[in-house]
Parts: structure tokens; sequence; C-alpha cells
């Protein structure tokens, strides 16, 4: 995978080859929240190009090549979410209010269109400063529809805690499952991190638990 910037215009490039299907490595990764080729074989390659329009809005375009080829096109709008900062003892009343930054709001509009898939397309993020996210993603068209949603949830078990939820339906897929679910957590535990992920979906369900811990003082790790 490759980016970098073509004059007002960010690449980003990627592409892979591959000779082995992905569950043998990873028997989760069917039901990941990025859908994942489950061909035994193949190749697979896609395209986007980003261009700011203004500072709130973004033009998108892109595609992907491979087993599915196809196309996309759309804009994606912004606007950070502020709040007002009471005044302290000493501020001039008259001054303009200072403000700070909770998060941020992303509106997402475009169409899809190529094998197996044509419609329009649309979605709302939302992010919190506190490490808090959510996030929809909708297609709807002749052939159907599909939507993609996520919530991460930060110190729901405990400080430095991690939670992440995550449903997908995108039954226009032809290589990877069209029904994917899944919660992954990561809890702080003695001197490393416990993590469990619970992932389903067409086919089967599986369930994953793992350790990890630093190993001495230069940073590697054990798992």
């Amino acid at each position: 995978r490759a980016s970098g910037t073509l004059g007002p215009v960010a690449l980003n490039v990627g592409g892979s080859f591959f000779s082995a299907a992905a569950t043998d490595v990873d028997p989760l990764a069917a039901w990941a929240l990025t859908p994942t080729d489950l061909r035994a074989r193949g190749w697979v390659a896609d395209v986007t190009a980003r261009y700011r329009v203004s500072r709130t809005l973004v033009a998108v375009a892109g595609g992907e090549f491979g087993v599915q080829p196809h196309a996309l096109l759309g804009a994606e709008w912004r606007r950070d979410l502020t709040r007002t900062l009471p005044l302290e003892e000493g501020d001039d009343p008259g001054a303009e209010p200072l403000t700070a930054r909770t998060g941020s709001v992303t509106l997402r509009l475009g169409a899809r269109a190529g094998a197996d898939v044509l419609g329009v397309t649309g979605g709302v993020s939302y992010a919190a400063e506190s490490g808090l996210s959510a996030s929809l993603d909708a297609l709807a068209g002749p052939g159907g529809w599909g939507a993609v949603g996520s919530l991460g949830v930060p110190g729901l078990l405990g400080e430095e805690s991690s939670t992440r939820l995550y449903v997908a339906y995108e039954p226009w897929r032809r290589a990877a499952a069209p029904l994917r679910a899944g919660a992954e957590v990561a809890v702080p535990l003695g001197s490393g991190t416990l993590t469990t992920d619970l992932r389903g979906g067409s086919g089967g369900f599986g369930v994953r638990a793992s350790y990890r811990f630093p190993l001495g003082s230069g940073g590697e790790s054990g798992e």
C-alpha cells in the first residue's frame, strides 16, 4: 500500500496477491469489520483520491479491482463540535467567549456502481475527544440494501480498557461474508493486556482470547 499527494489530491493505492485462504491464517477473518476476500487464491486492488474542496468539504473518488470491480464517487462534510468555556475571574465579560473542541461529526453521501452493485450511499460518524466513536453507513439501490455500523467505547470495563461492537450486512459483496458481527474487548491485566474477540455471521462464529505483555525493557512483547 502506498499513499501520497499529487498536487491538491491525496492518493491512496493498495493491492494484494494471495495463494491461501485468509481463514487458514486467521479463523476469525471471515467476520472482521473490514470485508475479507475469502477465496483460496486471487488478487485485489483499490485506489482512492481525496480532494479538499474547502475546510469542511472533501470530494472522494475511487474504485476496487479484482473479483468485483466497481467505482465510487462521493463527498464528506465534517463539523467540529465545541462548547463555550465559563468565564474565569478577571476575564473581560465583553470579549468573545473561549471554546473547547468536544468532538466532530462527519456526513457522507455518494454512489457506488459496478459488478453486482449499484446504489446510493450515505453515512454519519461521530468522534468525541474522550475516545467514544460511532459510525453508520448504508447503501440502497435496485438490487437491495446493505449497512455497516460500529461503536467504540473507551473505559467501559475499567480505566484504559476498550470495547468495540460492530455489525455489517453487505449481501452485494461477491467474495466476502455478507453478514459479519463482532465484539472486541481489551482490558489491562497485570503487566499486560487481555484481549477477547467474539465474531460471527454467515457460516458460523468463533471466540479468541489473547494476552500481550512486555518482555524486558526493550519494548518487545509476548502473546
